[in-house]
């Protein structure tokens, strides 16, 4: 039940210090602000341009973190 998950997921890391959340969890809900372009196949499934910038979001992430 998609309730009970989000709870247990709040409970679990509203236990957890704001450095380490900044750590595990990267909010990306803006990538999409300044695109133009048509991102979505559906409600809810990116097309390839759309998983293009979310991958290269994750992969500087992933680049960032290595080179520190």
């Amino acid at each position: 039940n998609l309730y009970k998950f989000e709870k247990k997921f709040k409970d679990i890391f509203k236990t957890k210090t704001n450095n380490h959340m900044k750590e595990v969890f990267h909010d990306f809900t803006g990538i999409f602000d300044k695109i133009d372009d048509e991102l979505y196949i559906d409600s809810g499934h990116l097309n390839r341009l759309g998983n293009l910038i979310v991958s290269s979001h994750i992969a500087k992430l992933i680049n960032d973190k290595k080179n520190h």
